[in-house]
């Protein structure tokens, strides 16, 4: 009986200390104001990712990895999820989304000695457009690069992007605004070399995403649904808008 007793507890205890364990997320570097492991939290929805789920009772564990890297292994369930990204048709095949927690139109930079003037994304055929590898591409740039009117380019980090923009004619980063402000404040050489063209095209959403492979993963979203939620009611999310200068 004192055996069953004990063993009981150590079965009760070692539950309890897995309920609490962390969960474990995924997200990627260089998207400032968003996530940057060299921001405060790590950034805007770093910090909203983690408050979200604090406010349903969940701590979290936050990895950093290559956008690309931290994308497969959550596709391959090694993590709960990952964030923030944009829904696109490919990505929707294999992950579940959030409720969006961030809406945002484009703008395009471009190299100061141009003369057009970009408002759609088929003013700017002829050139090359800069995004970082994992960031989604817009579909009608999808569409315009098979045509073969456009082409891609795909460095590391966006940084890499506005440094060829400064450099060359004809390269265009597209990016949100508060990115755009964010590259301005950390490199005040864009200022005398780069001009901004606000886009009429349809902006975007960012989301909290679990792979369909992981079993629990409507769950996951339903959980972090009802802690966004929570946040909102709370007026959290303002408190990180001020806080991020969002």
């Amino acid at each position: 009986m004192k055996r069953s007793f004990i063993l009981l507890i150590l079965c009760l205890t070692s539950f309890s200390t897995l309920a609490s364990d962390p969960i474990k997320l995924v997200t990627g570097p260089d998207y400032s104001p968003f996530t940057d492991e060299k921001l405060e939290r790590g950034g805007w929805a770093a910090a909203l990712v983690v408050d979200a789920f604090a406010a349903v009772g969940y701590d979290v564990s936050l990895d950093w990895k290559p956008w690309k890297r931290g994308y497969m292994e959550s596709m391959n369930a090694k993590f709960i999820g990952t964030f923030p990204y944009i829904p696109t048709v490919e990505r929707k095949k294999g992950f579940l989304y959030s409720d969006p927690f961030y809406t945002e139109e484009y703008v395009a930079l471009s190299n100061l000695k141009e003369t057009e003037s970009y408002q759609k994304y088929d003013d700017m055929i002829g050139h090359t457009i800069c995004r970082p590898i994992g960031y989604a591409i817009p579909y009608r740039f999808e569409v315009l690069q098979k045509e073969g009117k456009i082409s891609l380019f795909q460095p590391k980090n966006m940084s890499d992007c506005t440094d060829k923009v400064m450099k060359q004619p004809k390269h265009i980063v597209i990016l949100n605004r508060k990115q755009a402000k964010a590259q301005f404040q950390s490199n005040p050489e864009l200022i005398h070399q780069v001009q901004s063209h606000s886009l009429s095209e349809k902006g975007f959403t960012l989301h909290f995403i679990v792979s369909k492979q992981h079993p629990d993963a409507e769950k996951w979203i339903q959980r972090f649904n009802q802690g966004l939620k929570q946040l909102r009611k709370d007026g959290q999310i303002k408190k990180l808008d001020n806080k991020f200068g969002l």
